[in-house]
């Protein structure tokens, strides 16, 4: 016998108000520990079936909790999960006494603040429903109000298998109110639907779902089920291609904030009916659908760039190993509007470091890396802009300036001595910033100001100008180009990114930097200097 079934028996038999009702043992045919539970309290003693993980104290797996109490008892409590287990998250510990008596603490403080008192937590806790689901629709805020009682129709546009994109709510006035998406995504192919908006969550107990339609008759308006019948089942009636068939409920959640919650309709049973002009429900289980909000701040939250970089018009101009990765950085963190601007197409020899995949090879750099960015963020905007170097004496030179001269920054990440020219002669009021490596990455400069061609060359003087370059024939490359992996330049692409954003949020000056590897035996250090 597993040692550890001793003190799992020991531990909660010796806890105070807690019995243990079945002893334990192995699950047959789980990889885990079965015990079953009493705990007495003021308000109603609780059974729990306790489930234990064969890696215990480790957690099976990162987000899993490492004890499972499953309580069938009681329904529809904060932090009570779809299958009755109580959500608790213990600190990570090692020793299996202390671990196990921490996570009773924590089941003992889930029954007194949750089940005895009934408190309600700062943040707000969503809905529980009981089903898997098939689809996923996703949606931002929307720069409206609603009051109860309202209905009209909603289209939405697949992005993925059976993942969802909501475009926009329209209102029985006509009004249009669409989520903020970039335009890659308001383009795509729509699909209509019908929405409600009500005056409470579709609740029938605690935090559950509403599961049956026949409840639904409480909940929704005769109003409310004449629309959707109309709407829905006239068409179905008529034999109308509606694969599949959506119904979309929205009410107010705190923070003045709207959500919604979506049911899938079966059309071929279709759960309401009418008789003498009334309407009702028929006892059919309800198909909740998964959604998500993902308004901006949601989406970024957590790793949002400075509202002065996510704000403002950029043009990355070179999308090579620094430029693709500088790209993708920034739109991770939030950027709005992005301009790409290369010439070149994808080589073979660009995938080993820069953010392009062998699919890519022979695309233009710009459609590759336009397809990689949209999937990853669906508030970016990005246009392409096309531009040749040029010089005073034509037309063209002045054209270009005011062009340039709309951006907020321009990154020039080609390492093209006679693009940065051009762009001294240009005198221009945009806040220009240009990236370059040294051989192997040792030494990463970020020039800023309009004088980059004198500014790069005085800070080249201080570097060993006698090493020789290590330059590889790339697959496929035009010329050979100086070695560096792609961690290599990302690394001190990371380091830049992050000094400029965190000078950009604090108000400092963005002055032009130079960032060295010092290697120190098997290890290095990153060394900044500011000019």
């Amino acid at each position: 016998m597993d040692e550890r079934i001793k003190i799992f028996n020991n531990i909660f038999s010796t806890s105070e108000n807690i019995k243990v009702l079945e002893e334990f043992k192995e699950k047959y045919n789980q990889p885990v520990f079965y015990g079953k539970i009493l705990v007495d309290n003021i308000k109603n003693p609780l059974t729990f079936d306790v489930e234990i993980p064969f890696s215990y104290p480790l957690c099976p797996l990162r987000n899993e909790s490492s004890i499972r109490f499953y309580c069938h008892e009681i329904k529809g409590y904060r932090h009570l999960n779809n299958d009755n287990s109580i959500c608790i998250h213990s600190e990570t510990e090692l020793d299996i006494e202390k671990k196990l008596k921490k996570e009773i603490e924590y089941l003992k403080n889930w029954i007194q603040k949750y089940y005895i008192e009934e408190k309600e937590d700062e943040r707000y806790q969503y809905i529980v429903f009981p089903n898997t689901y098939d689809y996923i629709f996703m949606f931002s805020d929307l720069n409206c109000s609603f009051s109860k009682y309202e209905n009209g129709f909603f289209d939405y546009s697949s992005i993925l298998n059976n993942t969802f994109l909501i475009q926009n709510i329209v209102k029985k006035s006509g009004d249009d109110f669409g989520c903020n998406w970039t335009n890659s995504y308001k383009n795509l192919p729509k699909h209509y639907g019908i929405w409600i908006f009500t005056d409470k969550e579709p609740i029938k107990e605690k935090r559950l779902a509403i599961t049956n339609w026949k409840d639904m008759e409480t909940y929704f308006t005769q109003n409310d089920l004449s629309f959707i019948y109309h709407e829905y089942g006239y068409n179905i009636k008529n034999k109308q291609e509606l694969h599949p068939i959506f119904l979309l409920i929205g009410y107010k959640i705190p923070n003045n904030q709207i959500h919604w919650n979506i049911i899938e309709i079966d059309k071929n049973n279709f759960p309401i009916i009418e008789n003498n002009n009334k309407y009702f429900c028929k006892y059919i289980i309800i198909k909740w659908q998964e959604t998500k909000n993902i308004s901006y701040n949601r989406f970024f939250g957590r790793g949002k760039y400075s509202d002065k970089l996510t704000e403002s018009k950029i043009l990355i101009v070179g999308i090579g190993a620094i430029g693709s990765f500088l790209a993708t950085s920034l739109t991770r963190g939030g950027i709005r509007n992005l301009s790409l601007s290369d010439f070149d197409i994808v080589e073979p020899g660009n995938i080993c470091r820069a953010n392009y995949f062998i699919s890519d090879i022979f695309d233009s750099k710009i459609k590759a890396l336009f397809k990689q960015l949209i999937n990853i963020s669906p508030y970016i905007n990005i246009t392409g802009e096309n531009m040749r170097k040029s010089i005073p004496n034509e037309d063209y030179f002045y054209e270009l300036k005011e062009k340039l001269n709309n951006y907020d920054f321009i990154f020039d990440c080609t390492a093209d001595k006679e693009f940065g020219y051009m762009l001294d002669l240009m005198k221009l009021k945009t806040k220009i910033i240009s990236f370059s490596i040294t051989n192997q990455a040792k030494n990463f400069i970020s020039i800023t100001g309009n004088n980059i061609t004198n500014d790069r060359e005085e800070i080249l003087k201080q570097f060993d100008s006698n090493e020789e370059a290590n330059f590889i024939e790339g697959t496929g490359c035009h010329l050979p180009t100086f070695s560096a992996s792609y961690t290599d330049i990302n690394m001190m692409l990371s380091y830049a990114i992050n000094l400029i954003n965190n000078k950009l949020e604090k108000n400092y000056l963005i002055n032009s930097f130079v960032i060295t590897k010092i290697e120190e035996g098997s290890s290095f250090n990153l060394k900044l200097n500011e000019y």
